[in-house]
């Protein structure tokens, strides 16, 4: 049966207002008239399958970006096999076909079957250069996905060559060009040049409705340029405004929400906002039920998530997470190349671990399987990472005593900075912190001490709070002035690690009432002195210290650094108050049983018995009866 012109009206009409529909990125009542073009092509599919065609094509680019993955992949399948039954292998459609569905795949994490459709594509004679532009863009996109940003760079190298020498490509395929190549900028270091190019992407975008995907990821790319300049306020307000966009276009469980929730995470553990936990476990929870545990990105977002309970000390609960990225990685179905970097820094994390743990022997072997890919090359390729994963070799060849190895590659690395960054180096502290553990470890200790109080002056502050970073280098200062015999400067910068581990851990010192210890059986009386003396309020900022060290144990499920806090934290107020009162006063009492208490809890019942028998001995010494 022929077909008539109200019927081609029709269908003419209901794709009109699907692509208009799109371009407002309301993709509900986009899918809703893509249906209809579908249902209308169908019925006379014998007379015009390019309709049918060209209308599954349109359905399946909704559902995909709706995260409907599965049906895309099943409305494309259908298209390609009508495509090659009835229209000419040389139609431009056959390859936007081919490409759309090595979309699908990758969103699947069919990364086999995607690679075979772009090495597919990428092989053969096109003279659509529009189309050839568009098809290096998503087999670059690809390449990162997998975590190959050499290969990545190439392509787009080779799709940026072709616009140079044509000026009728779109500015919508250019500023897909462009965004990824200000992504490997970023990745590789490279702020100034990422910020050159997203300006160009901006003007290119600049028709593009506020809440069209390809605009979203520039603002999500600008927000991580934010955040590497330090502008973190600014980068955070950013990814609110993405979120509630995705929100609002996507719903509220698409995997982009959660991707973007992660990020948003990735910004509240830096600012120590105890929010960050849950944020990651919404973003997790979100990306779990659209891709499952087996999906290569679900892994790579887990490993924030990993990182972030690792500086909380909570070792144990982020080794199992980089455990289960790595078989996700690394086994199966949708497992990556072995050479990915997405392998190699699932590695480089859980040695990092490891180390924390002090099971250096472990953690020189994960570092080992992935050092092909992460050595420092003379390349610039992922930089960062590179030079991350230098400075922690550096410390597992010095603990394995591997000294002269570590010291080489100490100078290497150096050396190779300078030249990258000769005005301003943003390694420096990390590198001078690294030199003081190799003169440490040489029993140079006055040297080693200088090496750490640089590192630590250098050591940035992240969103106005100081870091893991800043108590991990307290401690090491402490730890020299110690091995110097400076027992009273030791004890000083081992309260200040215990303050500086606190505030990064999100619960900073409370500073408005030295009364309020938040611990009310350890308040003190008000003394002779009064409350405005110096030490008294001291004495009163380390208990706060010290019960928010123990409240932050029983939050946790690692308990021995928090622990060991809180011990050190009551020994100082002891003596603080000791100065205070004097050693046989008997309100001294106070202090002692309830460090005596605190003894006891942990299981040092003879050191508990030892503060009870000084505190009897005050108390009978001052004829007051217990």
């Amino acid at each position: 049966m022929p077909i008539t012109s109200a019927q081609t009206a029709s269908w003419k009409n209901a794709t009109s207002q699907f692509l208009e529909l799109w371009s407002q990125s309301n993709f509900i009542e986009a899918n809703r008239y893509a249906e209809s073009a579908v249902n209308m092509a169908r019925s006379q599919a014998n007379q015009n399958p390019r309709a049918l065609i060209s209308s599954l094509n349109n359905l399946a680019e909704v559902r995909r970006v709706q995260g409907k993955q599965a049906q895309a992949q099943q409305l494309l399948q259908e298209a390609r096999q009508m495509a090659q039954k009835h229209l000419d292998p040389d139609d431009p459609i056959q390859n936007t076909l081919t490409m759309n569905l090595a979309r699908v795949y990758e969103a699947q994490g069919l990364y086999e079957e995607a690679e075979m459709l772009f090495k597919q594509l990428l092989n053969q004679e096109n003279t659509d250069q529009e189309q050839q532009v568009e098809q290096l863009e998503k087999a670059a996109r690809f390449q990162m996905t997998q975590g190959f940003p050499n290969k990545a760079q190439q392509l787009l190298e080779e799709a940026q060559a072709l616009l140079d020498v044509q000026g009728n490509t779109s500015s919508a395929t250019q500023a897909r060009v462009l965004t990824a190549l200000a992504e490997l900028a970023l990745q590789n270091g490279n702020n100034d040049t990422a910020q050159q190019t997203l300006s160009q992407v901006e003007t290119l975008q600049s028709e593009l409705n506020t809440q069209h995907p390809d605009k979203l990821e520039t603002k999500k790319i600008k927000a991580r340029a934010l955040k590497n300049m330090g502008k973190s306020e600014e980068a955070y307000q950013l990814l609110k405004e993405i979120l509630a966009s995705q929100q609002a276009t996507l719903g509220l469980t698409h995997e982009s929400v959660g991707m973007t929730l992660k990020e948003i995470a990735d910004h509240l553990a830096d600012a120590a906002d105890p929010k960050a936990e849950n944020t990651y476990q919404e973003a997790l929870n979100i990306l779990e039920a659209q891709l499952g545990k087996d999906h290569p990105r679900y892994a790579q977002a887990s490993l924030s998530y990993a990182e972030h309970l690792s500086r909380l000390n909570r070792h144990s609960e982020a080794e199992t997470i980089q455990q289960q990225a790595l078989t996700s990685l690394s086994h199966g179905e949708k497992a990556v190349d072995p050479e990915s970097l997405w392998v190699n820094r699932t590695l480089f994390s859980l040695s990092k671990n490891l180390f924390a743990q002090g099971r250096t022997e472990e953690a020189l072997q994960a570092a080992d399987l992935a050092s092909p890919n992460l050595q420092l090359k003379q390349n610039t390729d992922q930089l960062p990472t590179r030079i991350d994963f230098s400075l922690h070799k550096i410390h597992l060849l010095r603990s394995q005593h591997k000294h002269l190895e570590a010291k080489k590659l100490h100078a290497h690395l150096q050396q190779t900075t300078q030249d990258l960054f000769p005005t301003e180096n943003p390694y420096s502290d990390e590198l001078r912190h690294a030199e003081g553990t190799l003169l440490e470890s040489e029993g140079l200790y006055a040297q080693a001490e200088e090496a750490y109080h640089e590192a630590f002056e250098q050591t940035p502050l992240k969103s106005g709070h100081h870091t893991f970073e800043h108590s991990e280098r307290a401690m090491d200062i402490a730890r020299t002035l110690e091995k110097q015999e400076k027992s009273t400067l030791a004890k000083d910068w081992r309260l200040k690690a215990t303050a500086y581990q606190l505030e990064a851990s999100g619960d900073p010192l409370l500073k408005s009432n030295p009364e309020d210890t938040g611990w009310s059986h350890l308040n003190a009386k008000k003394l002779k002195v009064g409350t405005t003396d110096p030490r008294y309020q001291r004495y009163h900022q380390i208990l706060n210290l010290a019960s928010k060290s123990l409240s932050i144990s029983g939050q946790s499920k690692s308990f021995d650094r928090s622990i060991g806090s809180a011990g050190i934290l009551f020994e100082r107020a002891l003596e603080i108050y000791e100065e205070l009162v004097g050693p046989d006063d008997p309100e001294l009492t106070l202090v002692l049983d309830n460090y005596a208490a605190f003894l006891h809890d942990i299981g040092k019942h003879s050191a508990a018995k030892r503060l009870e028998a000084r505190s009897i001995s005050i108390l009978e010494g001052a004829h007051v009866r217990p």
